[in-house]
């Protein structure tokens, strides 16, 4: 049965890939609805279907349209100061290993001046509206949230920030 529902999803998702206009529609559609729901002005794409918002003066938002995915790509600007980015890169590979702590995202840093990013994919089913929906709201918590802890943690004294950052191997790498 397993096999079966699996099967069923990958169908699914192989379908709207191929079928881009339909895919783009329906993002939009979905992004439309919750950008009306939650208050936020629309969302204007440019052409490299990239539109940005900004959730208050403390979060930049972008949402891209990949064209060989079935969805869209969230990312979120952290607003971490020049000087401390790169004191936070161990830290960023250290949460980066761990799905439940980033909401299924990932960390990344942008050069030239190694902006902070959080990404994550989220995909679109026609008949799920509501998903990508809950995902969005998920990710701008988890972004907010983040961008708080970093600043935070660029306040700890160097003792304190290297205790929390060391990387240590997983448990399977000792054995």
């Amino acid at each position: 049965m397993t096999a079966d529902i699996s099967a069923q999803q990958i169908d699914c998702l192989l379908e709207v890939t191929q079928q881009g206009d339909v895919r783009r529609d329906t993002v939009l559609k979905t992004l439309r609805a919750f950008t009306d729901r939650v208050g936020l002005p629309p969302l204007t794409f440019d052409a490299s279907d990239t539109a940005g918002l900004a959730l208050g003066e403390e979060l930049q938002l972008h949402l891209a349209l990949p064209s060989a995915f079935p969805g869209l790509l969230a990312i979120a600007l952290m607003d971490i100061d020049v000087d401390e980015r790169d004191r936070l890169a161990p830290l960023l590979l250290k949460l980066n290993r761990s799905w439940a702590d980033t909401g299924g995202g990932i960390f990344t840093r942008i050069p030239p001046h190694h902006d902070i990013l959080l990404c994550r994919q989220m995909t679109v089913i026609p008949e799920n509206d509501a998903q990508l929906e809950r995902d969005l709201l998920n990710f701008v918590r988890s972004a907010q949230q983040w961008q708080g802890t970093l600043r935070d943690m660029t306040d700890l004294p160097d003792d304190a920030f290297e205790a929390l950052t060391s990387i240590e191997p997983d448990r399977d790498d000792e054995a």
